[in-house]
């Protein structure tokens, strides 16, 4: 046997690397985050409400990408055929976040792009007033050099060194005060009340706290119309203008949607401003191949879009807005 293999010793060779090679292609993975072209969610599915009838000629439909983080050396080298597919390096801070807290984020941002969503909508046709939401500041991002712990993801932040005015209190502590000192603060958790201090630190040049801060939109109970969200695996706030627009076409009672397969991108804020998103270049041949009439892109967004939309034999129409009324008005407008 041992002389077989002497004897053999090339073939075996010439056998095994293209073997170990094909291994570390498939197995190996690379920090990159790959984003691909997903699909659409009808928006009508996901929301219910009571007394209210939401059906229409048409629909409405966020749009979503699929997005790989830390592909195989293999799937990384298929992204650079396909110009579909986006590639770029994981950033050192996605590299330290953990995955649940990641998820829960998302999922947080998704919530809130619903609330924001029916506060426009609700108010827009007349449903609702500004004493029936409120803003809350969460913590959306916790950074690994947090000193020392306590805070947690999705602490709602009510006082920081005994002040209510909270991201004013955050600016002058880290302005106004020597980097290195310890700062309270006070914060809603499951309905209790915590208190922990945060030492600031000098991170990249700049003093820090090592947390990120995002607003709430929160609706109190004094809004009495009754609605149940459905539970999603796809999170992030990109779907709330989408969601604006079918709450608002089941609660006024012209049918705006025009019999049409409307898809669309963008946050949305109560105020009725439509916000930039990432992914757009997958997100327009996304509703390309799934068929969509007409798809609504952030003004933020447009250049990318057209960029992408320039290379699709489509007939769908690609529309750029910046506040809400810039759809209703389209959509009004519409001829067959």
């Amino acid at each position: 046997m041992r002389e077989w293999f002497r004897k053999h010793r090339l073939l075996l060779a010439l056998i095994a690397i293209p073997y170990i090679i094909l291994m570390v292609v498939l197995t190996v993975r690379v920090e990159y985050v790959l984003t691909a072209p997903g699909g659409l969610s009808i928006v009508e599915k996901q929301i219910t409400f009571a007394d209210v009838d939401t059906t229409s000629e048409g629909s409405f439909h966020t749009v979503y990408v699929m997005s790989l983080r830390r592909p195989s050396v293999f799937q990384w080298l298929l992204s650079h055929i396909d110009d579909g597919i986006d590639s770029r390096a994981i950033t050192p801070i996605e590299r330290d976040e953990d995955p649940v807290d990641r998820w829960r984020s998302a999922q947080a941002q998704r919530s809130n792009a619903w609330n924001a969503a029916i506060i426009l909508a609700a108010s827009s046709a007349g449903l609702m007033d500004e004493d029936d939401w409120e803003i809350h500041l969460l913590v959306s991002r916790i950074f690994e050099y947090v000193e020392p712990e306590g805070v947690e993801l999705l602490d709602r932040i009510v006082s920081v060194n005994a002040r209510t005015d909270i991201r004013d209190a955050i600016d002058d502590a880290l302005n106004e005060h020597a980097c290195g000192t310890l700062h309270t603060f006070e914060a809603l958790r499951n309905g209790d009340r915590v208190e922990y201090e945060i030492r600031s630190q000098m991170i990249d040049d700049a003093c820090r706290f090592g947390i990120g801060v995002t607003d709430y939109y929160h609706i109190l109970d004094t809004f009495d119309l009754e609605y149940e969200i459905s539970q999603g695996f796809i999170g992030g706030p990109s779907g709330g203008f989408m969601q604006f627009l079918h709450i608002y076409n089941s609660l006024t009672s012209e049918d705006i949607s025009r019999g049409l397969k409307i898809a669309g991108t963008g946050g949305v804020t109560p105020e009725g401003q439509i916000t930039r998103m990432g992914g757009i270049k997958q997100k327009v041949i996304a509703a390309h191949f799934s068929g969509a009439d007409v798809m609504f892109v952030p003004s933020g967004n447009f250049a990318e879009a057209e960029a992408a939309f320039a290379n699709l034999r489509t007939e769908m129409a690609l529309v750029e807005v910046s506040v809400f009324a810039d759809a209703i008005d389209y959509l009004e407008r519409w001829e067959d």
